[in-house]
Formats: C-alpha cells, sequence, structure tokens
C-alpha cells in the first residue's frame, strides 16, 4: 500500500509540473481559457484529495470503535473470569 501511495504521489507531482510549464499565449483569452482548464483540473484534484481523507477519517473511526470494542468485550470476559474464581475456587487452593 505504501509503494501504491508513493507511486501516485509520483504522478501527481509529475502532472503539478507539466502544469507548470511556461507557457506562451499568443492572446489574452487564450491564457485565460489556459488557465481556466488549468484551475478546473486542480479543483477537481483538490475535491478528490479531500473525498479520500474523509474516507481515511472514516475508516480510522470504524477501526477505532471495533478496538475500543474489543477491549471492552475483554475486559467484561476478564472481569467475569476473575468473578468466578473468587467465589469458586477456595483461597487455599490459590497461591
Amino acid at each position: 500500500k505504501e509503494s501504491e501511495l508513493a507511486l501516485t504521489r509520483k504522478m501527481n507531482e509529475q502532472e503539478e509540473e507539466k502544469l507548470h510549464l511556461e507557457e506562451k499565449y499568443s492572446s489574452l483569452a487564450e491564457e485565460v481559457t489556459s488557465k481556466t482548464r488549468k484551475l478546473k483540473k486542480i479543483w477537481s484534484k483538490y475535491q478528490l484529495a479531500k473525498a479520500e481523507i474523509k474516507d481515511l477519517e472514516h475508516e480510522f473511526l470504524n477501526d477505532k470503535n471495533e478496538v475500543l470494542d474489543s477491549v471492552r468485550d475483554l475486559t467484561r470476559q476478564l472481569k467475569l473470569k476473575d468473578f468466578i474464581i473468587s467465589n469458586f475456587i477456595p483461597p487455599k487452593v490459590m497461591p
């Protein structure tokens, strides 16, 4: 997964380098059109990154809740075992 992220970052960097290359425009309208196109492309990348961050936050929250549920369940089981041991096994038998 890390190599996939690294590859994606590298591809994004290469695309951004292409966007930043010096361009010569023959008219002001052409420059506006080109920059508007670039702005739309960058805006869509921003929206995708924002959505990915939101998805990752949601995934992290789900994982966190699963871990907390597991901890609660294990704590409950441990308390039950301690209760059973303390009430049904004579103290003389316990080390």
